[in-house]
Formats: C-alpha cells, structure tokens, sequence
C-alpha cells in the first residue's frame, strides 16, 4: 500500500521549557519503508531555523513556538510569513525590535485593524511599511499622508493617488 504521509510536529515538556521535536514522514513510501526523522529545535542553527521559520508550509503551531525565539531575524522571519497566525502576527506587532515590527506590517496577511494600530508606530520604516501595504485602510494612508518622514508622506499619497485611479474598487479601503 503506498501512501503520503504529513509532517507531524510533537510537543513535549522539560521542566519549564517547551522541548520540541519535529517528525518529518517522508511521503508517498510503502508501509515497509515508512521512515520518520525527528529533529529537536536545539539541534538546528539560528539560520536554520530563521529557513524554517521563512517556509509557507511550515504549520501555524511551529510557527506560534518560532515568534518566541529570542532571535529577533527568526521572529521577523516568522512576521513575514504569510501564513502566520493571526494572533501571532498581533503578538509580533507589539515586538521590541522595530524589524520585526516592520516585518509585520509588510505581510500581506496583515489584517487592516492591525496595520492601523502599527501606523502610530514610533518608527517611520514601519509606518513606510503600512503605508506601501495593499491592505492598509485609507483613513490609516490620509493619516500617513501626514506624517512627519517625508518618505513616509510620498508612499501614503502614492497608494491613496493608486486607489483613486484604480478601476477596480478595493472595498478594504
């Protein structure tokens, strides 16, 4: 019987910290040659994990465990994703690092009411961020429209200038 096999992601505690194991079932082997291949996170390097972190196939549970890394590039790794989670991409919006932060208002997941919040960012390469972000509210880009970094003014005007001409009316703005 051949048969495609999904990664599975086990979770196991060790005192306080999460230990956690990821089991790769390679796909489409026999029953014979099923093989599995477990590797722990504290095996893998930062830049590994950061690939992992960056993968659109990596589960959403994997991904909630990578926006606690301390490494800020596996956090922002994770911002970038567009498949993080919702409530991940909210607790990476509120990061101390503003790259990550920035990482966050790119994604095109982002949701309007989060980029909204994210425009009163104290750093202006975030609001630039919201600002060049197809989903951002027009009400957030007249407001960018203002800010105080010019860069920031010229990408608001700029979406605000794209969605006035668009023949496509975009109902999120």
């Amino acid at each position: 019987m051949v048969h495609k096999t999904n990664e599975v992601i086990n979770f196991r505690k060790k005192g306080d910290e999460t230990n956690m194991k990821i089991t790769i079932s390679l796909g489409d082997l026999s029953d014979e040659a099923n093989m599995k291949i477990t590797i722990s996170l504290d095996d893998l390097s930062d830049e590994a994990i950061k690939e992992l972190a960056q993968r659109t196939d990596t589960p959403a549970e994997l991904l909630k465990i990578l926006a606690n890394e301390n490494e800020w590039t596996i956090r922002k790794a994770v911002a970038y994703n567009i498949n993080a989670p919702l409530e991940v991409l909210t607790k990476l919006a509120t990061d101390n690092d503003w790259e990550v932060r920035k990482a966050v208002a790119y994604n095109e997941k982002t949701p309007s009411e989060l980029l909204s919040i994210l425009a009163q960012d104290k750093n202006w390469w975030v609001r630039y961020a919201i600002a060049i972000n197809g989903n951002t509210p027009s009400k957030t880009l007249k407001t960018l429209a203002n800010d105080e970094k010019e860069e920031v003014r010229k990408a608001a005007n700029k979406a605000l200038n794209e969605c006035k001409t668009n023949t496509k009316v975009n109902k999120e703005r």
